[in-house]
């Protein structure tokens, strides 16, 4: 919606300020958009609260562990004609200097502004299944009138995804679909080709091994392409100028671990993983 373009432009225009100069009350209201809104909706200006939080240590699915500085303003809108009608929606602002003038749903970590909304159910921590049925047993119309369909998968979620617009394309909002797991023969061929060089040459290295060789290589090869953020994006590159052989003999060390192996206790036993402080081997 256009106020997240605002929040993005709030904090691009203010490049120059710190991030304490501008997480005020009255400089995001000062900012808030008066024109080009969705039809019907209006924004509660009155709302509006904006407060800074700092050295903040947060941890997502899709980035990395950081602490960051950043200011949580939160603002109410209502549309127009629907009586006790409120909406908040709460967005976290990086500092000026970390903005990469992106928005994503928990990109904060990564620089981009972040956020979510109550979906007018009355708080942030009020569920869906809390409103959506009156004490009648009717459905709360009133409180899911917002309501909207999303598809996100990835992998096999991601074909099912195509699948399902492909079929239902009427049925869903917005559909997010990564990596989607087509090109099964070439595929699943990929996924052995590991275990099969393993028993061909009769080595099979440590996950702890393993895990000392990926850090190097992605040590050397992660900025390869401008941006440093824990991806190997130019593999292409990566060949160009980092020789493998160059981890041999290299030290690694990993912590004593339990693991049943991702199944179910009464299947098999839990196993042990032994401290390990070893070297590289070719």
């Amino acid at each position: 919606m256009s106020w997240i373009l605002w929040l993005g432009t709030l904090t691009a225009a203010a490049q120059a300020a710190s991030l304490d100069s501008i997480c005020s009350k009255s400089y995001a209201q000062a900012a808030l958009p008066t024109d080009n809104l969705p039809p019907g909706i209006k924004i509660d200006s009155s709302s509006l609260s904006a407060e800074l939080f700092t050295n903040q240590t947060l941890s997502s699915d899709w980035f990395p562990t950081s602490t960051v500085d950043y200011c949580n303003i939160t603002f109410a809108y209502s549309h127009n004609g629907i009586a006790n009608d409120k909406v908040y929606v709460t967005y976290w602002v990086p500092a000026p200097d970390e903005f990469k003038n992106r928005y994503a749903p928990s990109g904060i970590i990564a620089g981009a502004v972040s956020g979510q909304t109550d979906g007018g159910f009355g708080s942030f921590a009020t569920s869906f299944n809390q409103v959506f049925l009156l004490a009648n047993g009717t459905v709360n119309w009133q409180a899911v009138h917002m309501i909207y369909s999303y598809y996100q998968g990835c992998s096999e979620g991601g074909r099912e995804g195509w699948s399902q617009v492909q079929r239902y394309a009427d049925q869903f909002d917005g559909v997010v679909v990564g990596a989607p797991a087509f090109q099964y023969s070439q595929q699943q061929v990929n996924l052995l080709f590991a275990n099969v060089i393993e028993q061909a040459i009769n080595c099979f290295p440590p996950t702890c091994e393993l895990d000392k060789i990926m850090n190097l290589t992605i040590e050397a090869c992660d900025a390869l392409n401008g941006k440093s953020d824990g991806v190997v994006s130019r593999t292409d590159l990566c060949k160009l100028n980092f020789d493998i052989d160059d981890v041999i003999g290299e030290p690694y060390s990993c912590d004593a671990a339990a693991s049943n192996g991702g199944l179910r206790n009464h299947q098999v036993k839990s196993t042990v993983t032994p401290a390990q402080s070893e070297k590289v081997t070719a």
